[in-house]
């Protein structure tokens, strides 16, 4: 009498390989560690969006004030790459010169107490080892779009 019993081949105990789990373990770090190298390589695109965001924040920071103190309030770029924000007496509210390398036309955008820096749209160019970003403040809200 044969027996009944299946066997269940579950391949030879000695031979070599690697599991499914441990390969996409492996290309999910292969994956973090790309994308984390490539945020911090020197004038990757990456870090260019991260400046105009940062940028963006603080045009959108600069409007806010206005609307909340009731009062105009400037954003303008200095010397170099840096940028402040100052209230209607000239005092400074804020300033920003951590853009490293990038490269910025000079701008001054003035926030009413409405939060509308007038009537024409204005752009902001920012530059990074010949990739760039513009930033667009549309003159009748004060929203920021970035092209």
């Amino acid at each position: 009498m044969e027996n009944s019993k299946t066997t269940i081949f579950y391949g030879n105990k000695n031979s070599s390989g690697f599991t499914l789990i441990e390969l996409v373990l492996v290309m999910l770090l292969v994956g973090i560690l790309t994308v984390v190298v490539s945020a911090r390589w020197p004038g990757s695109s990456i870090t260019l969006q991260s400046y105009a965001d940062h940028l963006n924040a603080d045009l959108d920071l600069a409007r806010s004030m206005a609307l909340s103190r009731g009062e105009s309030v400037t954003i303008k770029s200095s010397a170099g790459n840096s940028y402040s924000i100052t209230d209607s007496s000239g005092s400074t509210l804020y300033n920003n010169n951590h853009l490293g390398s990038v490269t910025m036309d000079g701008f001054s955008v003035v926030f009413d107490s409405y939060g509308s820096p007038g009537g024409t749209d204005q752009d902001i160019d920012l530059g990074l080892n010949g990739k760039n970003i513009t930033l667009r403040i549309v003159g009748d809200s004060g929203v920021v779009v970035v092209l």
